[in-house]
C-alpha cells in the first residue's frame, strides 16, 4: 500500500496552486490588454465615461444605468 507523504503532497499542491495563479494572472493580463485596445477605438468622451464607470461600485453602476435609461426615452 502506498502511503502519502504529507509534506510531499503539500509541496505538490502548493506548486499546482502557484502555477494556476500564474496562469490566471496571464489570462487576466491578456483580457485587460485586449480590452484596452477596444477602448481606444471609442471616441474620447466615451472612453472617459467607461473609465469613470469602472471606478463605481455595483450599486452606483446600477443607479447610473437607471439614469441612462431614463434619458434615452426623452
Amino acid at each position: 500500500m502506498n502511503e502519502i507523504n504529507p509534506l510531499k503532497a503539500l509541496i505538490q499542491i502548493y506548486k499546482a496552486l502557484d502555477e494556476s495563479k500564474i496562469l490566471l494572472e496571464d489570462i487576466i493580463d491578456q483580457i485587460g490588454s485586449g480590452y484596452g485596445k477596444r477602448l481606444e477605438a471609442l471616441p474620447e468622451d466615451i472612453q472617459v465615461l467607461v473609465e469613470k464607470t469602472l471606478e463605481l461600485t455595483p450599486k452606483q453602476r446600477k443607479a447610473l444605468m437607471r439614469f441612462i435609461e431614463s434619458i434615452k426615452s426623452d
